[in-house]
């Protein structure tokens, strides 16, 4: 099986989860649903993908709030110290 074939399964099976978090359901039960047999590290990827997706969101959501400076990070003092 080519790595372009696999790439394009995950991703439905990523959609497949989203939606099925959307809606409050159980994203693994979802993606057996359309794919009965699928091995538990495939899910695994899966996972993966969704955590990695939040994590992305989070840093931009952080990244948006410094550039508009809605956080303020204490700064050292001239001396070094933060006191």
């Amino acid at each position: 099986m080519t790595d372009g074939v696999r790439k394009e399964i995950l991703a439905r099976m990523l959609e497949i989860a989203e939606q099925a978090i959307e809606a409050g359901e159980n994203y693994e039960a979802a993606i057996r649903q359309r794919f009965p047999d699928v091995p538990t590290d495939v899910l695994t990827e899966v996972w993966l993908e969704i955590e990695d997706n939040k994590t992305e969101r989070w840093w931009q959501k952080m990244e948006r709030r410094v550039a508009s400076n809605l956080i303020e990070f204490p700064h050292p003092k001239e001396n070094g110290t933060k006191d």
